[in-house]
């Protein structure tokens, strides 16, 4: 028998160049699913910019309630297919106009309790927001999107959005007229397991705008097939003290993967670390006479509400 399950990993790590002049991390991640949808977006703030942490939290956290509770709106908008042109392009400006504003209004509120201004908290953004059939991108500034193909533990990785500007040039959303350097994308899940966002702290390792993606990529992402979320971490910080010892930015990224596990008795101790905020047995789906699939992205309520470990007992000997 076989569980199919969703994972995810939100990280960041301080840059060297931050440890020495006692900046905090100024890169945000962050994670939310509804109904179905899950999102994860990455906000690098700006070096320059004396408030740029609180820019990027800001940004990622808005930006993700957001995408989880209109994705359908926002599909319906992204839609391009019988849409005369003019009407393509309204809704495009639309989504712009509508995401920004959102992350704007709140930054500009925490600007004015401050007294500092929007331009103290510039950052770019990067964010990914999908259902069972489509995907949602969005892109301002450096960093990279990608998805995850192939089978768990042997995953590849295929470039989705790529940073944009010349080398020592960025953008942010809290530029005036950013609208022609926010680029949205849409596409389908297909054979798709997932996707990683990058800041552009590890950029160097996993991409060249010459070459594309580097195969550091792939073996980063099939590093996470069997680790719980603190393990992973380990690795990576492991590799970055041990290997990547030049990298000076603050470096943060976004993982969600899909994953298949057997249910058998080794891999308890596992699942019960990874489906953790499975709370009810209405998020596990008989797909067929040998598999399962935890739907993490559900919100249950009130609903014959048992632990994860009687869950997963459950389904050991069959629910």
């Amino acid at each position: 028998m076989m569980i199919e399950f969703f994972k995810h990993m939100e990280w960041k790590m301080l840059g060297r160049d931050h440890v020495a002049t006692k900046i905090p991390c100024q890169d945000s991640v962050a994670y939310a699913s509804h109904q179905g949808v899950q999102v994860m977006a990455v906000s690098d703030g700006a070096g320059s910019r004396t408030h740029s942490q609180y820019g990027s939290n800001i940004a990622v956290q808005q930006i993700t309630q957001l995408l989880s509770q209109q994705f359908r709106t926002i599909l319906t908008r992204m839609e391009k297919k019988g849409k005369k042109k003019s009407v393509y392009d309204n809704d495009q400006t639309f989504l712009k106009d509508w995401f920004l504003s959102t992350m704007i209004s709140e930054m500009d509120k925490f600007a004015k309790t401050n007294a500092i201004t929007l331009n103290d908290m510039a950052s770019t953004l990067l964010f990914v927001a999908f259902n069972d059939d489509y995907y949602v991108t969005g892109h301002v500034g450096d960093g990279l999107i990608a998805s995850i193909h192939g089978i768990p533990g042997q995953d590849y990785t295929k470039l989705v959005s790529e940073p944009d500007g010349e080398a020592n040039e960025t953008f942010f959303i809290t530029m005036p007229k950013i609208h022609d350097h926010f680029r949205l994308s849409v596409g389908s899940m297909d054979d798709i397991r997932g996707f990683i966002i990058s800041s552009d702290g590890l950029q160097d390792r996993i991409f060249q705008k010459k070459f594309g993606l580097s195969t550091n990529l792939n073996t980063f992402v099939q590093a996470y097939y069997g680790k719980t979320n603190l393990e992973y971490q380990d690795f990576i910080e492991k590799l970055i003290t041990n290997r990547w010892t030049d990298l000076n930015d603050d470096l943060s990224f976004g993982l969600i993967m899909k994953e298949h596990q057997p249910l058998d008795e080794s891999k308890k101790p596992y699942l019960l670390n990874m489906l953790s905020n499975i709370k009810s047995k209405d998020q596990i789906i008989k797909l067929s006479q040998y598999a399962y699939l935890a739907n993490h992205a559900k919100a249950y309520k009130d609903l014959d509400y048992l632990s994860t470990e009687a869950l997963i007992e459950r389904l050991v000997v069959g629910i």
